[in-house]
C-alpha cells in the first residue's frame, strides 16, 4: 500500500549541490530516488540552513521548532515522518553541541505527534552526514564551522541514537552510508544522494514490514 513520507531536513534534503550552489534535479535528490524505489509519496521539506530548535540570527525563519507543527499538519495524513538535521546546529554560533541538537532534533518529533495528536506516528531520525575534515581550510560560508564542529558532528549519531530510543522513535546515521563530499565538506554529491536513498529505502522497508 501507497505510504505518505514526509522528509524535514535542510539543504541535503533540498537538494543542494555544492559545485554549483543551485538544486539537484528531482531525480538526483535522495528524496526524489527514494520515491521512486518505494513506490510511496515522499513529501520534501528541506531548507537551506535549517537547524533544529536554535535560532540562527543570519536565518530567523529557519529554526525547525517554528514550522514542524504547522507542516505535519499541512500535510497529514502522514505514514512516516522522516527527519534529517544537525550540521547546521554545529555552526559556531549557533549550538556546537552534539547532545543539545540531539535533544532539539529529538523534541521536534514530540511536537509533530503532539501537533497530530498521533502519538504512534512513525518518526525515523537520522543523523546527518558528519562534515568532512577538511572544512576549515574552505574559503566561504563553511567558515561558520571549526575544527571543534567537525568532532561534534561526528558524536552526535551516539546522541541522537539514545534520544531516537527514548522517545521510541527509529534512528539510522547517515554516516555509515555516504559522506560528505570534497567541495564544501557538508553537501552530498549526486553518488551520495543514491547511496542514502537505497539506504533509506531499507530502513522504511523495515519500519513497515
Amino acid at each position: 500500500m501507497n505510504k505518505r513520507i514526509l522528509c524535514f531536513g535542510d539543504s541535503n534534503t533540498w537538494g543542494y549541490c555544492p559545485a554549483t550552489g543551485e538544486r539537484y534535479p528531482e531525480t538526483v535528490r535522495w528524496t526524489g530516488k527514494l520515491a521512486e524505489l518505494t513506490g510511496d509519496t515522499v513529501i520534501e521539506e528541506g531548507l537551506n540552513g535549517r537547524t533544529s530548535i536554535f535560532p540562527d540570527p543570519l536565518l530567523p525563519w529557519g529554526t525547525g521548532n517554528s514550522y514542524i507543527e504547522a507542516c505535519v499538519c499541512s500535510h497529514q495524513p502522514i505514514d512516516l515522518l522522516i527527519i534529517m538535521l544537525g550540521t547546521n546546529d554545529m555552526k559556531t554560533y549557533v549550538c556546537n553541541c552534539p547532545d543539545a541538537s540531539a535533544k532539539g532534533i529529538a523534541q521536534l518529533a514530540v511536537m509533530a505527534r503532539r501537533a497530530l495528536g498521533n502519538a504512534k506516528l512513525e518518526v525515523l531520525l537520522i543523523a546527518s552526514p558528519a562534515i568532512g575534515e577538511w572544512a576549515v581550510e574552505i574559503e566561504s560560508t563553511m567558515l561558520q564551522l571549526n575544527e571543534e564542529s567537525i568532532a561534534n558532528s561526528r558524536r552526535l549519531a551516539a546522541y541522537l541514537k539514545e534520544q531516537a530510543r527514548l522517545c521510541k522513535c527509529h534512528f539510522m546515521d547517515a554516516s555509515e552510508y555516504v559522506d560528505a563530499c570534497a567541495e564544501d565538506a557538508v553537501h552530498l554529491s549526486e553518488e551520495a544522494h543514491e547511496k542514502l536513498a537505497n539506504a533509506v529505502k531499507d530502513k522504511v522497508s523495515e519500519i513497515f514490514q
